[in-house]
């Protein structure tokens, strides 16, 4: 049996970091809060909360300080178990010049 038919496709999402929390945007609709945490509460996170509204969904994950959002961040590449696979996120950090 091919595994890769049961696979999730990637996940892209942007990513906007604050103080305390990490807001995602362009999330998809079947990816909810269950879901998030598992990932983030791995980095850290105590928190995670979704808002869908005209179609779109973002979601706001909370961590105790600064200091998890930078260690976070500070690594590129994330492995993680879902479901029994491996799985791996990857951040890829854009710059958005005003002007």
């Amino acid at each position: 049996r091919d595994s890769r038919h049961h696979m999730k496709p990637d996940l892209r999402l942007d990513l906007h970091a604050l103080s305390d929390r990490l807001i995602l945007a362009g999330l998809p609709q079947d990816v909810g809060e269950a879901e998030l945490l598992r990932f983030f509460a791995k980095q850290g996170a105590t928190n995670a909360l979704v808002a869908r509204a005209h179609g779109n969904s973002f979601a706001s994950v909370s961590f105790p300080s600064t200091a998890e959002i930078a260690r976070f961040l500070s690594r590129s590449v994330h492995a993680f178990a879902d479901d029994g696979e491996t799985r791996i996120a990857s951040l890829s950090l854009t710059s958005c010049n005003s002007g």
